[in-house]
């Protein structure tokens, strides 16, 4: 949902501009007009949850009654998909029930009255087609009195009848002053094949709207936090939330609520954190999925974004096969992305699921996991991770990829990461020789980043050593670090000289 900050547009006024949707605006006014016209359309809005699809549809309903076009409203819930007709009830079994009497009889006048049944009114549907063909002729009668907008919000989550009976109307619109106006997201495994027949209907016009900008973002967390944001900060909202405005929007609201103010300092924690709301609605969504995708959501977001389905699958303890199509009910669910690959939609939903684990599982899984990838023969810094996650436990082999974690961060320049590394390879209670070598390490990196534990970690290491080489060294290593220390003491001792008036120093 776009929005200004603090309310959805278009829960306002229709001529309130949405960010970044001109295109989809023009879109809906060009449709709106031709109803006015009596000309009727189809006007879907597809796209991912939260991207704003239903403000289109609330700004496309308020044109359409400020234009005198009577609005009929629906939403598909995930709990009523086998509640046959119930997106056509709810569209118009309030309008046709609380009719007069007289108004009702001429409503389903005709083929029409094989519809009362559907709507709960007396008689019986004989066939489905005779419930498809009275339904229509009751849109029929009802557009006598003028343009009308039948708006359905998430039509992924419709009844099959339902669907069937928008397909059987979209086909039959020419003539008619009837705009069917529908939010949905992409057709997804678990979704009903009538939704993309649907889609690819002659004549039916599609809008996606995109992610917000950089500078749209920049624009809302002004708005919202009330001070122009760094660039650096603007850059992690536009990540955490990847632009999704409904994402952005309970970011922006929950980092108001703590005070924060959007400065470069503030950036990192951005991604790390879970607006309440967010984490409500994932978590609803998770709850309600089966056992196998909750474990294999679980099983994700310990080991992190991009992981081997082999490994997610051996972690969440699923056959590959169950935990591939564990997988694609995520993706249905708008909880992994839509690309193969096992990566959540948002980096907030990674955070909400991995939140609510609890300490201790959450201690264990990542132990499994330094295990799991491990033998896979992951990159050595991604097992470090996993064990940086975990309690110390004297294991050699976590020591060993701790080692190789803090060569690599040394080798690209990271001396800081080395020290992390390398501090909790000591933690894992090494062997004699094996503790020395690790010490040694550590006080270089130290050494490097001028840390001032280099000179304990040096010593430490040097009496540990055997080996005159090693030795010799780690005392070059040592003595850089304490020379200038020593120089600054004797400079700071040293007698102060100065020349007297008579030339002679004093």
């Amino acid at each position: 949902m776009a929005y200004t900050f603090g309310m959805p547009v278009g829960l306002r006024s229709a001529n309130v501009r949405l960010l970044e949707r001109d295109r989809e605006l023009a879109r809906i006014e060009q449709a709106v007009a031709a109803l006015e016209r009596g000309h009727g359309s189809v006007l879907i809005v597809e796209g991912a949850a939260g991207i704003g699809k239903s403000a289109l549809l609330r700004a496309l309903c308020m044109q359409a009654a400020e234009r005198n076009a009577r609005t009929f409203t629906a939403r598909a819930s995930e709990l009523e998909r086998n509640f046959g007709f119930g997106i056509i009830r709810q569209l118009l079994e309030r309008r046709i029930v609380g009719a007069g009497e007289s108004e009702r009889t001429e409503l389903l006048a005709g083929a029409a009255g094989l519809a009362g049944s559907v709507l709960g009114l007396d008689g019986e549907i004989r066939d489905s087609f005779a419930a498809l063909h009275g339904l229509y002729w009751l849109v029929a009668n009802l557009a006598t009195g003028g343009p009308m907008v039948l708006a359905v919000d998430d039509l992924q989550w419709a009844d099959e009848p339902s669907l069937r009976w928008l397909i059987y109307l979209s086909h039959r619109l020419e003539g008619l002053p009837v705009l069917v106006a529908v939010t949905t997201h992409p057709p997804h495994f678990g979704h009903s094949p009538l939704l993309a027949e649907l889609l690819a209907v002659g004549g039916v016009q599609v809008v996606s709207p995109g992610p917000l900008s950089e500078p749209s973002v920049a624009q809302l967390v002004c708005a919202g936090l009330g001070i122009a944001p760094d660039p650096a900060f603007v850059s992690a909202c536009a990540k955490a939330s990847e632009g999704n405005p409904f994402v952005l929007h309970e970011l922006i609201a929950d980092l108001a609520a703590d005070g924060i103010n959007p400065t470069a300092a503030y950036a990192d924690q951005v991604a790390e954190r879970v607006p309440a709301q967010v984490q409500r609605a994932v978590l609803a969504r998770l709850r309600r999925l089966d056992q196998t995708a909750i474990r294999l959501a679980h099983a994700v977001a310990v080991l992190g974004e991009g992981s081997a389905l082999r490994v997610a699958a051996a972690l969440a303890e699923l056959n590959v096969d169950v935990a591939a199509a564990a997988a694609d009910v995520l993706r249905t669910a708008e909880l992994l992305a839509e690309d193969r690959t096992l990566r959540f939609a948002y980096p907030l939903v990674r955070s909400a699921i991995y939140e609510q684990l609890a300490p201790g599982s959450r201690v264990r899984a990542h132990g499994r996991a330094a295990r799991l990838l491990f033998r896979e023969g992951a990159d050595s810094e991604r097992v470090a991770a996993q064990v940086l996650s975990c309690e110390p436990g004297g294991d050699l082999d976590a020591a060993e990829v701790l080692r190789s974690a803090a060569a690599a961060a040394m080798a690209r320049g990271a001396p800081e990461t080395a020290v992390t590394y390398l501090r909790r390879a000591l933690a894992e209670s090494p062997t004699d020789q094996l503790r020395a070598a690790v010490l040694a390490e550590l006080g270089n990196a130290e050494r490097i980043a001028r840390d001032p534990a280099a000179i304990v970690h040096l010593e430490q290491a040097w009496q540990a050593t055997i080996d005159p080489v090693a030795r010799a060294r780690l005392a070059d290593q040592l003595a850089s670090v304490l020379l200038p220390i020593s120089s600054v003491a004797w400079q700071c001792k040293r007698p102060r000289w100065r020349t007297s008036a008579t030339g002679i120093l004093t």
